[in-house]
This record gives C-alpha cells, structure tokens and sequence, in this order.
C-alpha cells in the first residue's frame, strides 16, 4: 500500500470489504491512505450480499482502490459466486 500512496493522487482511498482481518485496516491506516469499508457479508443469510456491495463500490470516487477477497473471503469464508463474479 505504501507503493500505492506513493504514485497515487493525494486522498485516494482504499476500500476494504466490512469483514477484513484487521491487519489489513491496520496496513491501510499506516501507509496514510484514507480508509473506507464497502458492504460485504449479510450475516443475517451468511451470503455476500453483491447488491449492497456494487452500490457502495459504485458511489466510490473513481480512481479508488479496493480490496477484494477472491477466493476464501477472510474471515467468513463466503465467496462471490462464478456468475457474481
């Protein structure tokens, strides 16, 4: 993440999914980039919820990172499905 802030706009976030291992908010809030959170895991189905998901990456500035989980989302173990995907 620190290669990123290097190269990137001043204030460019990353988006982190709201269930993450907290190391990576840990990494993200020290390299200096602004951190923010999209909406992932409905724990309510224990489904990736993609509705919510898409309108919170959509209203994100472009030009944003994000970090997405591509197989065994940590720490829910809910992946997108193929044709999510």
């Amino acid at each position: 993440m620190d290669f990123c802030k290097a190269f990137l706009p001043e204030g460019t976030g990353i988006y982190t999914p709201n269930l993450t291992w907290p190391n990576h908010n840990t990494i993200a809030n020290y390299s200096g980039l602004p951190l923010k959170h999209y909406n992932y895991y409905d724990a309510s189905t224990r489904l990736a919820n993609l509705g919510n998901m898409l309108k919170d990456l959509e209203a994100a500035p472009n030009g944003s990172l994000v970090m997405l989980h591509v197989c065994a989302h940590n720490p829910t173990g809910c992946d997108l499905l193929p044709n999510e995907w």
